[in-house]
């Protein structure tokens, strides 16, 4: 029998609360929302489980039951899976997709002048320390590269900017291209990036070392706790978005054991 594999993008929103995006117009508004049932399909339940002629019963993107007893609400869609095996997709949780770069800053020998100072105000004083960046922010789907993804398993990925010393937060959604952005995300800020390099869109000359970078790091650290406790007269965006991000998981790329290490220890 032939095996099709059907990719369930709802799966993950057991596990991360989705969120509400537009708002209600003032009138009428449609109250309900349709129950959809898959039928008659082998379904996985994990990697060595799985249940002959199950149903999947699903509403407001979530599935609610699967099993061979399900009983179906009145009005519910039917799709009939005869013959279909049904598995949970993969989630990619370190992904570059659909993220919109900045233009990257020249750094030829006939236009590099060293800069020491940072360009922004109200930031954090080096430009290579970007907590305050937002993956979701700056998505721009691609459909071709979500149905590469599909096709080798993986349904929802966690995107982010793979830049600078601290890169800002990534962002969980779907590989879904029958939606807009607002209804792929399942959560805006799932987590923090860190690496041990500089920003490829800043020129500011430190940290030019890994030495430089730990320091950095563990500066930051330090200047987070102090603006947490009132210290600053001014306010700091960046800070603040640090604090404020250490509840999300902490993901450093460290580029090899020895770096993982060190990131540790910081």
């Amino acid at each position: 029998m032939r095996s099709v594999q059907i990719l369930f993008l709802f799966l993950v929103s057991l596990t991360f609360q989705a969120q509400e995006y537009f708002p209600k117009n003032d009138g009428v508004t449609q109250s309900f929302k349709n129950h959809v049932a898959i039928t008659n399909a082998t379904v996985y339940v994990s990697s060595s489980q799985s249940i002959e002629k199950a149903t999947i019963l699903i509403k407001d993107g979530k599935i609610l039951e699967v099993g061979t007893s399900v009983t179906l609400p009145k009005n519910a869609t039917i799709i009939d899976a005869t013959g279909k095996t049904i598995y949970p997709s993969f989630i990619a949780m370190y992904s570059e997709f659909g993220i919109e770069k900045p233009q990257a800053t020249l750094r030829t020998s006939g236009n590099f002048t060293p800069q020491y100072d940072s360009n922004r105000e109200g930031y954090y004083w080096n430009d290579h320390i970007k907590p305050e960046y937002n993956a979701f922010e700056n998505l721009k789907y691609d459909s071709k590269t979500a149905e590469k993804l599909r096709n080798i398993g993986f349904g929802t990925v966690i995107s982010h900017l793979n830049d600078g010393v601290i890169a800002g937060t990534g962002t969980l959604w779907t590989l879904n291209d029958d939606e807009n952005n607002a209804t792929r995300i399942i959560q805006n800020k799932v987590s923090q990036h860190f690496t041990f390099n500089r920003s490829n869109f800043s020129r500011q000359s430190y940290p030019s070392s890994l030495m430089g970078s730990m320091a950095l790091l563990r500066q930051v650290y330090h200047d987070g706790k102090w603006y947490a406790e009132g210290n600053s007269k001014t306010k700091d965006f960046s800070l603040e978005s640090f604090n404020s991000n250490k509840n999300l998981v902490q993901i450093f790329n460290a580029g090899d054991k020895l770096n993982s290490l060190r990131a540790n220890k910081i």
